[in-house]
Order: structure tokens, then sequence, then C-alpha cells
């Protein structure tokens, strides 16, 4: 069994901190978490040959590495009013500067958006195979978990590419200093990420599908909230709704407010 990143079966003290700080006590929206976290967990094993024990860390990593794109819009927002980081051609996630036009609670507040581009479909093809540099396999399944990786990142990561690898380091440091996961390299980062993020769309769907309701949605551990409804041609769209408030430092709040004092 080939997998470049297998974690330990042993109690992870750090994952378990992280799950009580991030994930609610509510059983049922508990249960919904965690149906999300085992399909992650069963895609991911499938799609990369990748094992993790303990289902409940894709959430973890999944929110990390969100996180650590949250940061560096952050970054961003010093120089920039509006920033987008194209993760992959999978999904936008970006931020504009909201001025005082009754949209936020103070001049400035960082304003979070997620937007799907292409989220539907995680597949390592001929295409992927062939962006993989000297390989003469002829399916996935003759490909090593860091293969699969690295064939996905060449033929899918063509833009930003600086910025999303600064942003994976950040990631994978966080994941093994916060939850004590080691990903092993930050070629594995945009492959789990967009797993799970297509793993989620397809859910939330579900959820909708099985309600009988023509709306459901779901929290995504605090960052974001998730919504699937059905629209006027039947089909059914997923929409989030990130928190602007959410782990945002104030610092940051404060850079903005500033830089719109300067302009006026």
């Amino acid at each position: 069994m080939s997998k470049e990143v297998n974690q330990k079966s042993e109690v992870n003290e750090k994952l378990e901190k992280w799950l009580q700080d991030n994930v609610t006590d509510d059983p049922e929206e508990r249960e919904v978490l965690m149906n999300w976290a085992r399909l992650c967990e069963r895609a991911v094993r499938d799609k990369l040959n990748i094992g993790i024990d303990h289902c409940e860390a894709y959430l973890a990593i999944y929110c990390t590495i969100f996180e650590a794109i949250l940061a560096r819009l952050e970054e961003e927002r010093k120089t920039h009013s509006a920033f987008a980081i194209n993760v992959a051609d999978v999904v936008e996630i970006g931020y504009r500067d909201a001025d005082d036009d009754g949209e936020s609670e103070k001049v400035g507040n960082f304003v979070p958006y997620i937007f799907d581009l292409n989220a539907d479909n995680f597949e390592i093809g001929k295409n992927e195979i062939n962006s993989l540099e000297g390989s003469t396999a002829l399916t996935a399944d003759d490909l090593t978990s860091a293969e699969r990786c690295t064939a996905w990142v060449s033929a899918h990561v063509q833009k930003q590419k600086k910025t999303l690898n600064e942003i994976a380091t950040v990631a994978l440091k966080e994941l093994s200093d916060t939850v004590d996961i080691d990903l092993s390299s930050a070629v594995t980062v945009y492959p789990i990420f967009a797993i799970c993020h297509q793993q989620l769309r397809e859910y939330i769907k579900l959820i909708q599908s099985e309600s009988g309701k023509s709306a459901a949605s779901m929290d995504v551990c605090g960052n974001f909230t998730v919504y699937a409804h059905l629209v006027d041609n039947g089909e059914v769209a997923v929409e989030y709704k990130p928190d602007p408030s959410h782990k945002l430092s104030t610092k940051s709040d404060a850079i903005a407010t500033a830089s719109h004092e300067e302009d006026e």
C-alpha cells in the first residue's frame, strides 16, 4: 500500500483540542460534519491513495487550509482594496473592503467571498498524467500518492503559483503545529483541499434533496455557511457565506480603516 501520508492511530490530543474548539456540541450538526469528513476520507483514499487515521482530521485539514488562504488575504489588504486567490481553478476566495454602504458595521470592514469555478469533478486522468514529466504511467493506479498529487497540481495550478505555494507552506506548518497532522509535502495541500471542497458541494446538495425542502444549509466549523437551494430551472445552486468577523485580527481591520481615512 503506497501512502506518503499515513497518520498514527493513537489519540491525537491536539486534534481533539481543535475539534473541541471548532466543532459544535449540537449532536445533529456534529453528525453532519462527521458525515462530510467520512466522505472526504473515502474520496482522498480513492483518488490519491492517501490514508489519514481519524476521519475528523479532514475537518481540521480543510479549515486550516481555508484559514491560511484568509490569512494571506488579510496580508494583501495592506496594499489592495480587493484581491482574489484562484485555488487551482476549483474555487476563488477573495475579498473586497466594503465602504460604509450599509453592508458593514464600520468603514473598511473585511468582506470575504467564496465562488466556485470548477468544483464538481476531481480526476487524475490522461491530461494530469501527461503533465507529470518523465512519467510512463497509463492510469492513476500506476502512480504513487506523491505522483498523483504532483500530476494534479502540475495540470491545475497554473495561476498565482507563488502565492499558492506560500499559502501551502503556511498551511503545512500550521497543520503540524496546531493539530499534529503531517501531510509530508506541500504538493498534497491543494489536491486534498479540492477533494474536500468537492465533497462539501455534493453533500450539501444531498442534504437539500433528502430534506424535501427547497433549501438547506450547513455551518463549516464557524468558517462559513454553505447553502444549497433550488433555482428556477429546477437545478440546485450552491453558495457560501463566510463570516466577516471569523478569526480576523483587529489589526487587519485597523489597516483597512486607516487606509480609508487616508483617502479622505
